[in-house]
């Protein structure tokens, strides 16, 4: 099988991609090769899944199209890149796509993007439905960020885009992605730092919500992001963007393009309070 990733306890990011294979990969096989029926070297074992801790379980080897890339870039470089774009990448709800008018199409959603990342200098903003990298059209999100991790350090990247349900290209020149940790540092330049959902009967009643509240309710919010700076929380019902009212999640990132540098009122509507909360974009 092909296209394996997200692989639990493997210690990879999402963009690795791998061939799952039932050939016996012992403990301290990793590196060695995968070869098919035709003595051709397919991949390279890197990982088993496990209950025993043996050679029983579900094996997974590295494409030799990616160790080739790589191999090539220890010698250059003597380490390996990954392309980064600085943005937050995942797959659509229903009730968001229905929302953003993207119900059936493929493609990966943009939730949060880093302040300053080649994402955020070209344009792209929380909201963007990338539908084609470079002009090969994307089905998901663990493809877009496969493709992205695979481009090279100074790439220029070409995104087709539908915003607000108008198509639109995008070109971002691509950056060193850096190791988890050091992302992980940059917490505070993620904007706007949260994941939103329609108020629906559920949320309604789990939040014990007046029938006069409406808006969109803050599902999560990412840990040292701006909007966790700002106090923003989990379960906060953002009822209005500056002096306009907020309905849906597509009014919510219609809202979420706004310049960089430009402060932004949130009207939040917190246990049975209202309350204003800014953020500097």
């Amino acid at each position: 099988a092909l296209g394996r990733n997200s692989i639990p306890g493997a210690g990879t990011a999402d963009f690795t991609d791998y061939i799952q294979t039932d050939a016996a990969i012992n403990q301290g096989n990793s590196g060695g090769a995968l070869v098919n029926l035709n003595g051709e070297v397919v991949g390279m074992n890197s990982w088993i899944a496990s209950n025993s801790g043996g050679n029983i379980g579900l094996g997974f080897s590295i494409p030799i199209n990616t160790a080739k890339k790589d191999i090539e870039s220890l010698i250059s470089k003597g380490k390996i890149e990954y392309g980064w774009l600085g943005a937050s990448i995942g797959s659509v709800p229903d009730d968001l796509a229905a929302d953003m008018k993207l119900a059936g199409a493929n493609g990966a959603f943009i939730y949060n993007i880093f302040r300053g990342s080649p994402a955020d200098l070209a344009g792209i903003v929380p909201g963007d439905f990338v539908t084609a990298l470079n002009g090969t059209p994307v089905k998901n999100s663990n493809q877009l960020l496969q493709m992205i991790g695979n481009l090279s350090p100074g790439d220029r990247a070409s995104f087709d885009i539908i915003r607000a349900g108008s198509k639109t290209n995008l070109t971002a020149k691509i950056a060193v992605r850096a190791a988890e940790e050091e992302i992980a540092k940059q917490a505070g330049q993620v904007w706007p730092g949260m994941y939103i959902a329609n108020v629906n009967d559920d949320v309604r009643k789990s939040l014990s919500l007046p029938a006069g509240v409406k808006g969109v309710v803050i599902a999560s919010v990412d840990k040292g992001s701006a909007s966790e700076i700002a106090g923003l929380r989990q379960g906060d019902v953002i009822e209005k963007i500056g002096d306009r009212n907020i309905g849906s999640t597509a009014d919510f990132y219609s809202l979420m393009g706004q310049k960089t540098g430009a402060e932004i009122s949130f009207r939040v509507f917190r246990q049975g309070v209202e309350i204003s909360v800014g953020i500097v974009r």
